[in-house]
Order: C-alpha cells, then sequence, then structure tokens
C-alpha cells in the first residue's frame, strides 16, 4: 500500500529497463564480482518508510510491490506473468525429464512471500542451474560406481569359471 501511494508522487517510477536488466543479474557474482545487490530492502525501508540510515535492518518489498515501483500496475502484470511462465517452463521441462525432484526441491526459492520479485526471480533460475548440475554429478558418479561394482563383480564370476576350468 506504501508503494502505490508514494510511487510516482513522491518517488519516481524506475522504469521498465529493470525488466531488461534480469538476464545480467543470472551471471553468478563469481564471474561479475561488481554486480548490483539484488536485495534493495535496506534501501526500501530508509527510503519509503524514514528509517533512519546508519540502521541495517531492511523491511519486505514483496514482488508485487516491487514491480509496481517499476512501472506501476503494467510493472506489477509483467512480473507476474514473467514469473508465471518461468515456473511453467520449469515446471513443464523437469518434469517432462523426469527430474520432479528438482522442480521440488526449487519450490522454497519462489515460494517466499516476502522476497522481490528481481531476486526471486534470478534465485529460481540460479537454483534449478545448481540443482541440475548437482544432480547430473550424482547421477554420473552413481553410474560410474555402478559400472564398476558390475565389472568387479564379472571379473570375479569370469574368475571363477576359468579356476573350475
Amino acid at each position: 500500500g506504501i508503494i502505490m501511494e508514494l510511487t510516482p508522487s513522491r518517488f519516481p517510477y524506475q522504469g521498465i529497463e529493470q525488466f531488461l536488466a534480469i538476464p545480467f543479474y543470472v551471471v553468478p557474482r563469481a564471474l561479475w564480482p561488481e554486480k548490483p545487490v539484488l536485495s534493495r530492502g535496506n534501501w526500501f525501508a530508509i527510503t519509503y518508510l524514514g528509517q533512519p540510515s546508519f540502521l541495517t535492518s531492511s523491511a519486505a518489498i514483496t514482488v508485487f510491490g516491487e514491480a509496481y515501483m517499476f512501472v506501476g500496475w503494467l510493472g506489477a502484470a509483467l512480473a507476474t506473468l514473467s514469473f508465471g511462465v518461468l515456473l511453467g517452463f520449469l515446471y513443464r521441462q523437469l518434469v517432462s525429464s523426469g527430474l520432479l525432484a528438482v522442480f521440488l526441491a526449487t519450490t522454497p526459492t519462489f515460494l517466499d512471500v516476502e522476497g522481490q520479485f528481481m531476486g526471486i526471480f534470478v534465485a529460481t533460475i540460479q537454483i534449478t542451474v545448481v540443482y541440475l548440475l548437482a544432480y547430473w554429478l550424482i547421477v554420473m558418479i552413481s553410474s560410474r560406481t555402478g559400472s564398476f561394482a558390475v565389472s568387479a563383480s564379472q571379473e570375479s564370476i569370469n574368475a571363477s569359471l576359468d579356476q573350475s576350468v
């Protein structure tokens, strides 16, 4: 409510270009050390709620609030639509590939009711990639371990057959 009351009357819209920055925010901080901080809860508490700047506590902007700060109701509609498309895409791709466990592992990330749009959107993409890599690594390690066990048991069977002949 406070965001709708103060934007754009007191604070101007931040612009639709905020949505265009999303692909850049997906880049890991390890590759882009100067990447801007996505969490703006402290800025929000200072700017919108009048918290003294020396305090480090923050306030929840929420998905709708941050999107409204971008370009009003259009921003809220774009944010929810794009987030729905992302979740639908991930669900379809992961579940149809037999990776329901990976999708379910990501749910705490996108169910954060106090998170802001940009942070949740980017974190959902990043955590899905991390979980897919972890899943792939586990499958690779277990398949190699399984093939070693099969080849070791096959060798012992062959050795038994050679001794009996």
